[in-house]
């Protein structure tokens, strides 16, 4: 062998070694399709042992060169039990190769490796071996020994079961798994049949292994299968699983409508063994039926029902038939799909002649009877001729109709509906069908849920609901006439006063009759006029009106005293000069005490007005003329006695002030005295002592005495002063001169008198005046008396660099409108104990204790007075450290009107 002999074997082998490896990637990556393992191990095994081939012929020296066929050993060994764990799951029959099976399959495989790795002690596997050098490479000439022969019989053993069961699966599969089937056996025989040209030495190099050159071969057909027939993706046994566990029977049909392939439930069907069907025409299985073949003979694709059979034996089947194409897309022949639906039929069939003598009982029932979904809606599916008559429908209204709509309370529905979904059944469910013309009727229902095609729930199981109905329209409406009357009677009974009496009559008949407007007329008892006395609904509103005259239909009915009905649109109306966008039909009710009309009630609907409606009428009125009755007489009583208890009341209150009067006077004389006389009795004191001293010392002391006999003669002065003005106004000697004032000029004079002693005492005035603020109605002078008062307080109690702030706004409450005038300070605040006592008179706070500020403790208490004698309100809001606000209400004059006199 020259060298690109060489050169050619050596590439041939490292590209059947590249391949192998190829196909261990891919194999690995589908691991869970059937044999992809096996057949990477096996590819694993080929490239291992191309691989050590390579290094065989590349080696120098027999030594080196035995050592590679030691190495190729490895993958050799592994070979044959990959090739048979690969056809094993290939075919189905994975599951024989268990454990302890494979492993004692792989005895002779170790044991043969470790021979060759200890030949040199035994020669069970090579005899002898020596270089041969007469052509140009020289190659090992081995002399094979005992166990040699008996690993290549073991070997060729696997080789030939795993090809018997590819070739078993080739005779009973379709043509697609044919073609992939047939590549697995050209894959495998090619290199054992070179392998066996080599180890008979047949082959034109010898002692060269054709063998791994050969598996490049193997790899390409393995290539060939993996991406055109998809040897891993397209099993036979998915085909076989499949197949066999299929409820249909399945045929496959050659273009000569020979059976190529069945399932096992087909083969029930067709009462014979797969041996007596497997390449047979299909019409010799289908003799009796000369028309069905003729039928469908040419028709490649279908899918409709067919009998087989007569009498007794007729039976049913679901036929599809579909083209089976190759790769090319031509066709090779039909796939026949037969379904046995005889016991569906037979259902079917039974349920028919059920459902038909159902409808037949339904519809001749005397109690109305239908179908709906079971849901919010209930849109009906069904409805016999009794339940469209109770509700006004024809049968083409059918499909448009739900239980929503034609319920009067669409939520009715809905809670019947939750009730079906929680108990399973109801029954006597009480409800109100609305009927086209507006009339409506009580009926009692009972709901049954339906369930077609599993269970409840169930996907694909919709639920209907059977329902009964009865009409108990007279003897509910008997019923709630009897509890609307009694409730009525209740009610009016309940009711303080006629007032409140008659709004709850009109409302609770409204209710009871379905009226949309109610009206109730009264007779005058002085002027004898129609007054309506009360109004409800679509003419709520009209209470107070006078209604038509003696010509009126109201003076008829009680002239005549007997109900008044008129259908809608043609009736008069209740009241003059009513406009209504929906004429009415209206219902007039005479109210009768003693044979004697006092009034009507009118009742207004859009429907007309039945027997029982004028029943409930009636009664109504009855219950409203006799409760105006009595509670006229109640009333003119109760006025009786109550102008009888007002005057004792006042009397009696009368004489309880003037003692309580007397016993105050007398109390606030007491205390009156005893606060004066402190009070003057320190200014006095201050005075005499410092008299005293003047007459002592020497002149240069007198003006320091002089100052402080000044200050308390001032302070004396301003008490007299100040008690003065409070006796004045307890006895009511100071009239207020009341007139519209405008507190922003009344605060920007006062801001203007102070403005120099706030700014000497280092203080800050800010005034945030309301521009829009209206007139109070107040006492100019006095009132600039009480805001003096206010701001000298603030002054007195805030440090140097502290602000005093004055505000006018307007306060708008429910019932009463106040212009306010707000004094503020930055100063030390007060407590809640001052402040609940800070208006008593000589009352002085803790802080004026303290800092002994100027003060006679009788401003604050006449700025009270003051202010209430305006019908103001005087108030303080304070909290220690952070100053305090008095806030003045004072009416505004517009309010006032004409009572200025009475406040003053």
């Amino acid at each position: 062998m020259n060298f690109w002999d060489l050169g050619l074997h050596v590439s041939l082998l490292f590209v059947s070694a590249l391949i192998a490896g190829v196909l261990v990637r891919v194999a690995w990556r589908r691991r869970p399709a059937a044999g992809a393992t096996a057949i990477a191990v096996l590819m694993l095994a080929v490239g291992e042992w191309s691989l050590a081939t390579i290094g065989e012929l590349l080696a120098s020296g027999l030594a080196a060169k035995f050592f590679w066929i030691k190495v190729e050993f490895i993958g050799v060994v592994v070979i044959p039990l990959a090739w048979l764990a690969f056809t094993l799951a290939y075919t189905g029959a994975s599951a024989w190769l268990t454990p302890r099976r494979f492993a004692f399959m792989a005895l002779i495989p170790l044991l043969t490796l470790v021979l060759v790795w200890t030949n040199d002690l035994h020669h069970l596997v090579y005899a002898a071996y020596r270089l041969d050098t007469s052509r140009d490479l020289a190659l090992v000439n081995p002399t094979y020994g005992v166990w040699f022969w008996v690993y290549i019989a073991y070997t060729y053993l696997f080789l030939i079961v795993g090809t018997l069961m590819v070739w078993r699966g080739v005779y009973r599969s379709p043509s697609i798994y044919r073609g992939q089937a047939a590549a697995i056996i050209m894959a495998a025989g090619l290199p054992w049949l070179t392998n066996l040209i080599y180890v008979l030495n047949l082959s034109p190099w010898p002692n060269l292994d054709p063998t791994p050159v050969s598996l490049t071969l193997t790899g390409l057909a393995v290539i060939l299968s993996l991406y055109r027939y998809r040897l891993l993706d397209l099993a036979p046994v998915a085909r076989d699983e499949l197949l066999e566990n299929m409820i249909d029977g399945v045929l496959v049909l050659d273009l000569h409508d020979r059976v190529v392939d069945i399932n096992r439930t087909a083969l029930s069907m067709m009462q014979h063994t797969e041996r007596e069907v497997i390449g047979q025409p299909m019409l010799r299985f289908l003799g009796g039926q000369p028309g069905l073949v003729a039928r469908y003979r040419t028709v490649m694709e279908t899918h409709e029902e067919i009998t087989l059979g007569s009498g007794l034996n007729q039976r049913f089947f679901d036929l599809r038939i579909s083209p089976l194409k190759d790769r090319r897309g031509h066709t090779t022949g039909r796939l026949v799909f037969l379904r046995n639906i005889s016991e569906r039929k037979r259902v079917e069939h039974l349920l028919s002649q059920s459902e038909q003598r159902y409808q037949t009982l339904v519809e001749n029932v005397p109690i109305g009877v239908f179908r709906c979904t079971l849901g919010q809606q209930g849109s009906l599916l069904m409805a016999n001729r009794a339940f469209l008559a109770m509700c006004g429908l024809d049968e083409a209204e059918i499909e448009r109709a739900a239980m929503t709509s034609l319920l009067a309370a669409p939520a009715a529905w809905a809670q019947i509906a939750d009730r079906v979904a929680a108990q399973g059944r109801v029954e006597g469910a009480e409800a109100q069908l609305r009927r086209p013309d507006g009339s409506r009727i009580w009926i009692s229902l009972t709901a049954t849920p339906t369930i077609f095609g599993g269970d409840a729930g169930a996907a694909g199981a919709p639920l209907y609901l059977d329902c009964t109905v009865q009409d108990i329209s007279d003897s509910k409406q008997r019923t709630l006439e009897r509890e609307a009357i009694l409730a009525i009677s209740e009610s009016v009974r309940a009711a303080p006063t006629r007032a409140a009496m008659l709004p709850v009559i009109l409302e609770q008949m409204m209710a009871l009759v379905d009226a949309e407007g109610a009206t109730l007329v009264l007779r005058d008892p002085v002027s004898t006029e129609l007054v309506v006395e009360a109004a409800g609904g679509r003419w709520e509103g009209a209470g107070g009106e006078r209604a038509l005259g003696s010509d009126s239909v109201t003076a008829a009915v009680m002239a005549r005293q007997e109900p008044y009905l008129a259908a809608a649109g043609v009736h008069a109306w209740p009241l003059p000069g009513a406009v209504q966008a929906t004429p009415l039909a209206v219902a007039c009710m005479p109210l009768l005490v003693d044979a004697d009309a006092i009034g009507a009630l009118w009742a207004g609907r859009p429907h007309a007005f039945g027997e029982g409606d004028v029943r409930i009428l009636t009664a109504v009125a009855n219950i409203a003329a006799s409760a105006i009755q009595r509670t006229s007489l109640y009333e003119e009583v109760q006025r009786y006695a109550g102008e009888l208890e007002q005057r004792v009341a006042a009397r009696t209150a009368e004489l309880q002030a003037a003692n309580e009067g007397l016993k105050e006077l007398d109390r606030l004389k007491t205390k009156f005295v005893s606060n004066v006389s402190h009070e003057l009795r320190m200014p006095l004191a201050n005075i005499k002592l410092y008299l005293n001293l003047l007459s002592r010392e020497r002149e240069e002391h007198w003006q320091r005495n002089l100052q402080v006999i000044a200050r308390e003669t001032h302070v004396l002065s301003q008490l007299i002063e100040d008690l003065l003005d409070l006796s004045r106004l307890d006895m009511g000697k100071t009239p207020l001169a009341l007139g519209p004032m405008n507190l922003n000029d009344l605060v920007e004079d006062l801001v203007e008198q102070r403005a120099g002693l706030l700014e000497e005492r280092g203080l800050q005035l800010r005034a945030e005046l309301d521009e829009a603020l209206p007139l109070a109605l107040g006492d100019r002078q006095m009132l600039m008396q009480v805001a003096t008062n206010l701001m000298a307080n603030a002054m007195n109690y805030t440090p140097s660099g502290g602000q005093v702030m004055m505000r006018t706004w307007v306060q708008r409450e429910t019932e009463q409108t106040w212009v306010i005038l707000t004094v503020s300070d930055t100063g030390c605040g007060m407590s809640e104990e001052d402040q609940q006592r800070l208006f008593e008179r000589f009352y002085r706070g803790e802080a004026a204790r303290q800092t002994q500020a100027p003060g006679s403790g009788l401003g604050l208490a006449i700025c009270q007075e003051i202010v209430e004698r305006h019908g103001g309100r005087i108030s303080v809001a304070s909290a220690v450290g952070q100053g305090s606000t008095f806030s003045v209400r004072l009416r505004p004059a517009a309010a006032a009107g004409g009572g200025w006199a009475e406040l003053a």
